[in-house]
């Protein structure tokens, strides 16, 4: 494999440039005579991995001469070296890795490397494959700037979102909620940040049978999901928790858990994206908890509330606190807008209709007595008492328009009448606030200790 100076200088350089026979020629010395063979017997190795004939296949030999050759000259090169050389080295050895795919071809390294065991700094001994680029490679940048957005709405949506799961508390199912997509959101950030955190990123994907050239389009997938999953989440979270925290807050004031129930309710006016009618069932009951407490003030407040979004039902509240308040005219003014609110036949009207209107005829009834005006008193509370026989017996406050009458016929020293209907009164009486059990236990002492007080609180 070896030549003299003269032989090497016409030696083909395997595509170098004017470098490599340069450095050759211009070798006078013995130690870079030396070298200079060594290059040339390089360059000629490698020239003869482009054979004439295109369709010639390489034989094993000459890929194993190119490396040999490449180790000669390895063994020749001092520290001492010349630029000029260092030049031509680089430049072959450009070549050589340019041509591995056809070196690889050939030659299986691995069973060479076991036979004449290369040091690992002869890395000629140690070449892969190129990397093949594939077509689909081409759009990794348009799936990693999806990627990138999906992630920042997510992260949008989930700022929205965990406040409402750690406002009522994280059970077994938000637990699981968050585990899986922080299971996700760990596999795609490793394989966003790149380097190692990458590489064992595509291994996984191997384990899963997917390609290491489809890795971006897996992450847009992922990410994709995660942001799905966050709106749908947004969604409908809003409204399961809402309804958790009405539920829980409907039962802790059923059970007299006054202060329960509105820490419930008061959660349930922080969740968002709620309609208004479900908003105006929140003040209502926020209003009855106060009005239950005696904090009246503040129950009209919430009554207000109720009413600005739609609930005909404050109207009635409203009017009943103003009668505990002793402010009766301004009772009157709103009961008197209920009933002309809700002017039909109770007969036609659903339940809900039906006890709103027994409710503002009684409460206006109520006011009329409170005032000594018993005639109007009369005529309200007999229309109250028609339309309550169409209400359960269990209905809260329905025989307390019955009290009232017994206590305008009393007032009358009619007695049969009176008699009568204070005997419902004691049977049907329930009645929904305190105000209106005061009002029983000033005007009708003996009976008030029968009556059920299990609605109040």
């Amino acid at each position: 494999m070896s030549a003299d100076h003269s032989e090497s200088s016409n030696l083909p350089t395997a595509g170098s440039t004017d470098i490599t026979t340069e450095v050759v020629n211009s070798s006078n010395n013995d130690d870079q005579s030396d070298i200079a063979q060594k290059l040339a017997s390089y360059a000629a190795a490698l020239k003869a991995l482009d054979p004439p004939n295109t369709e010639q296949t390489l034989a094993e030999e000459e890929a194993l001469n190119v490396l040999l050759a490449r180790d000669a000259l390895q063994g020749v090169i001092s520290s001492e070296i010349p630029p000029k050389f260092v030049l031509a080295i680089a430049e072959l050895d450009n070549i050589l890795y340019n041509k591995r795919a056809m070196i690889l071809y050939v030659l299986v390294l691995e069973q060479w490397r076991e036979m004449i065991v290369p040091p690992e700094s002869n890395w000629w001994w140690f070449l892969q494959p190129p990397e093949v680029h594939d077509a689909w490679d081409k759009l990794d940048w348009l799936w990693n700037i999806l990627s990138l957005g999906f992630l920042a709405g997510f992260a949008s949506l989930m700022s929205q979102i965990i406040p409402l799961i750690f406002a009522d508390g994280v059970g077994i199912f938000e637990s699981f909620g968050l585990v899986g997509p922080g299971a996700l959101l760990t596999m795609v950030g490793s394989n966003l940040k790149g380097g190692e955190s990458q590489e064992k990123f595509a291994q996984k994907m191997e384990e899963f049978g997917i390609p290491k050239r489809f890795c971006s389009e897996v992450t847009c997938l992922l990410t994709g999901i995660l942001f799905a999953g966050a709106m749908m989440a947004r969604q409908s979270l809003p409204d399961y928790y809402f309804k958790s925290s009405f539920k829980k807050g409907e039962q802790a004031y059923n059970s007299s858990k006054l202060l329960d129930a509105q820490d419930s309710f008061q959660r349930a006016l922080k969740i968002p994206d709620q309609d208004t009618s479900n908003i105006a069932k929140v003040y209502t009951y926020l209003g009855l908890i106060k009005e239950s407490t005696g904090d009246n003030d503040q129950a009209i407040e919430n009554y207000n509330e109720a009413l600005q979004l739609g609930d005909i039902q404050a109207i009635n509240n409203i009017g009943r606190v103003y009668i505990a308040k002793g402010e009766v005219e301004n009772a009157k003014a709103y009961l008197k807008i209920g009933l002309q609110r809700t002017q039909s036949d109770a007969k036609n009207e659903a339940p809900e209709a039906i006890l709103l209107q027994y409710q503002l005829r009684r409460n206006l009834g109520w006011a009329y007595v409170e005032q000594k005006r018993y005639d109007e008193a009369e005529r309200e509370l007999t229309r109250a008492v028609k339309i309550g026989e169409a209400l359960p017996e269990d209905t809260l406050g329905r025989g307390i328009a019955s009290c009232f009458l017994g206590h305008i016929y009393n007032e009358r020293n009619d007695l049969p009448k009176a008699q009568r209907f204070l005997r419902r009164c004691r049977e049907l009486g329930r009645p929904e606030t305190i105000a209106e059990y005061r009002t029983i236990v000033k005007m009708h002492p003996s009976i008030a200790q029968y009556i059920t007080t299990k609605g109040i609180f």
